[in-house]
């Protein structure tokens, strides 16, 4: 079944087509003309909306995706960093761990030196030096889904931006140091990446 514009353009068209003129081919040209401009704008019509579904779907996948980040942090890449702090506890009751930035391309300031040598003195404890690496693995899982989806620059992250700075320099020294004997130098790039980019917006 074809509906009544289509119907119109039809028999309109084929008027044409056997010739027919002066005012019912002047008719016919018309409509078909009035025709096509219509479908056009509907054709146009048609892909703003489409554009519209899938810019608010790719909003609603962000959204989705941005929700997933930050739940992935506060359960996975927390609760490591927790254990990771309970164990230190047990081991060294008295160790009290200060925070070392860590400057481009991958160095510490000669004025962090007390909060260097605080923190390299724990890794000496082998089963302290896993559990950091294994929160440096958590963190570096959470920047690349960031990174994945090209949700960095969002506010809606910005409640864990301060903590994820705070957990990369309170890891610092067992971050620079696996890089350093690491054969990949790569290695935690997307986190020292990510802490760059929201460091500098702090």
């Amino acid at each position: 079944m074809y509906d009544s514009s289509l119907l119109y353009l039809i028999i309109a068209s084929e008027l044409l087509l056997l010739g027919y003129s002066g005012a019912l081919g002047n008719v016919a040209h018309a409509i078909v003309m009035d025709l096509k401009d219509i479908t056009g704008i509907l054709g146009v019509s048609s892909l703003v909306l489409a554009l519209y579904e899938y810019g608010r779907k790719a909003q609603r996948d962000t959204a989705a995706s941005i929700a997933d980040q930050v739940s992935f942090f506060r359960k996975e890449v927390l609760g490591l960093q927790r254990s990771l702090e309970a164990k230190i506890r047990e081991k060294n009751p008295t160790y009290i761990c200060i925070q070392v930035p860590i400057h481009k391309p991958g160095i510490f300031s000669s004025s962090d030196t007390r909060g260097i040598n605080g923190q390299g003195s724990i890794l000496s404890n082998p089963d302290i030096a896993d559990s950091f690496v294994e929160a440096l693995n958590a963190l570096e899982d959470a920047a690349v889904k960031i990174y994945l989806y090209n949700t960095e620059s969002s506010p809606l992250l910005n409640p864990i931006r301060g903590a994820f700075i705070q957990l990369v320099e309170r890891c610092a020294v067992a971050l620079i140091r696996t890089r350093d004997i690491s054969p990949k130098p790569s290695v935690y790039q997307n986190t020292l990446d990510l802490y760059w980019l929201w460091q500098a917006d702090q």
